[in-house]
């Protein structure tokens, strides 16, 4: 069976849940990983852009035997504001598409979507399944979008779709609405990934060499939802304390006063293989988000990574974490976040680490995808395991 991955994200630098179900989809079915496509004024808000006016010149890129990735031709801005330049876009990436699939032989493929404007693709392709993978309240991003649009987008795609799957309970509950044939699948872990952060013995990477005192981290985007309001808080009270961000960032005036302290450090993206050897080294996990309507949907990737690790964890609140509270430390405040900190540099009870590898141990992507194989098995029809024979 061939899969057409409309994806949220690049193939990289980060891996995310996109990435990591289309690797453990069977691999005698073919995926066709489509990445975002840029518009025609990207370049003018960030100069990186360019990169991918040439990067569609050179498709496919091949990942392993069975994924490809492609990248669109740049398309009209807008199209978050506008449904019928959306129209237009869909209607020329189909063009574009189907010339794809008969160079590849492609007959009916499912579509697996995880942007609610690619919506308007349905009309353009033959497929024979669709596949909505809802991972965060689309609605609520900033930029150029309108946000009654973007949940027009979403709700006629729930209704059009096959199978739905949402990653939180709020996300679950809202797309329930539209599509009976919805179901909660949260994000997973690379379980053996991140689990050997407790059985190996990684030395300190270069650049935690220097660092003096605990170390509290964090692994992701560093982007406006992250509450760095509150790390500047603790990091000015607590000088002994290192904050360590691994991942992107935006372009963010917070970051820059964050940069002014002797205690912060940013580090760039790092391959997810060697995550571990730097989160090794944490005494702290940080899974700080501010709370707003897009975090309250949020089922946090890195949480689950952290669980895997056995580490504390320090988070804000959030709806998805509040039933692991008896394992994790919820703060409210800086004063909070300090005392909790505390608190666990004083000692923390060894069978909390158990549960927490535990629990990551169940939320596996092999496991994910073991769900979500059945799931689509028993809905579309479809085995993934053996073909596309029921």
């Amino acid at each position: 069976m061939d899969i057409i991955c409309f994806s949220a994200v690049n193939w990289e630098p980060l891996m995310t849940r996109i990435q990591s179900l289309m690797l453990r989809i069977p691999k005698h079915n073919r995926i066709f990983y489509i990445e975002p496509p840029s518009t025609l004024i990207s370049p003018l808000k960030d100069s990186k852009r360019w990169e991918d006016y040439i990067k569609w010149l050179n498709n496919p890129i091949k990942v392993i035997d069975n994924v490809y990735v492609f990248k669109l031709p740049p398309i009209l801005p807008f199209y978050n504001k506008n449904i019928m330049v959306n129209k237009v876009n869909q209607y020329f990436i189909a063009k574009y598409l189907n010339l794809l699939f008969k160079k590849y032989k492609v007959s009916k493929p499912i579509l697996w979507i995880y942007n609610p404007f690619n919506v308007d693709i349905l009309k353009y392709v033959d497929y024979s399944c669709v596949i909505y993978d809802c991972v965060d309240k689309h609605s609520e991003f900033k930029g150029l979008i309108n946000k009654e649009i973007v949940e027009g987008y979403e709700k006629k795609l729930c209704k059009l779709s096959n199978v739905v799957f949402a990653t939180a309970e709020a996300l679950y509950d809202n797309v329930k609405l539209y599509n009976d044939n919805t179901y909660l699948v949260p994000n997973g872990v690379d379980f053996d990934l991140f689990n050997s952060v407790d059985l190996m013995n990684y030395e300190r990477p270069l650049e935690l060499k220097n660092l003096k005192g605990k170390i509290l981290g964090f692994i992701g985007a560093v982007k406006e939802w992250v509450d760095l309001e509150l790390v500047y808080k603790v990091a000015c009270k607590k000088h002994d304390w290192n904050f360590v961000f691994i991942g992107p960032l935006a372009s963010l005036e917070i970051i820059s006063r964050l940069k002014s302290l002797n205690n912060v450090c940013f580090i760039e993206p790092k391959p997810q293989k060697d995550l571990p050897r730097y989160i090794k080294h944490f005494d702290v996990c940080l899974n700080l988000f501010k709370k707003s309507e897009l975090t309250k949907n949020v089922s946090p990737l890195k949480f689950y990574e952290y669980l895997a690790t056995g580490k504390p964890i320090i988070s804000t609140d959030m709806p998805h974490i509040r039933k692991f509270s008896d394992l994790i430390y919820i703060v409210e405040d800086e004063e909070d976040f300090i005392k909790k900190c505390e608190d666990i540099f004083n000692g923390e009870d060894d069978i909390k680490k158990q549960k927490r590898i535990e629990i990551a141990k169940k939320a596996s992507w092999d496991n994910r995808m073991n769900d979500i194989l059945e799931y689509i098995k028993n809905v579309c029809k479809i085995n993934l395991r053996e073909g596309d024979k029921p």
